[in-house]
């Protein structure tokens, strides 16, 4: 996504303009490169909240794999 991303916003960018590192863009840039996120959200937006399911879930597994056991008295 990021890439289809950088591609919409570096149309018509200007010549000081370098696509990786993004202190160089300029506001035009950037509204380029939400408008492309937007028109792309059905497309990844399953993924992303499938993958913060994943993320979830695994620090909920690692939360129980790393607890200190308790001790008996």
């Amino acid at each position: 996504m990021v890439a289809v991303c950088e591609q919409q916003a570096a149309r018509a960018a200007g010549p000081n303009v370098r696509i990786d590192d993004r202190t160089t863009w300029d506001k035009p840039m950037w509204d380029r490169y939400l408008a492309a996120a937007a028109n792309r959200e059905s497309d990844y937006m399953p993924r992303m909240l499938r993958l913060l399911g994943e993320i979830d879930r695994f620090e909920r597994i690692m939360t129980l794999t790393l607890a200190p056991e308790a001790k008996a008295p």
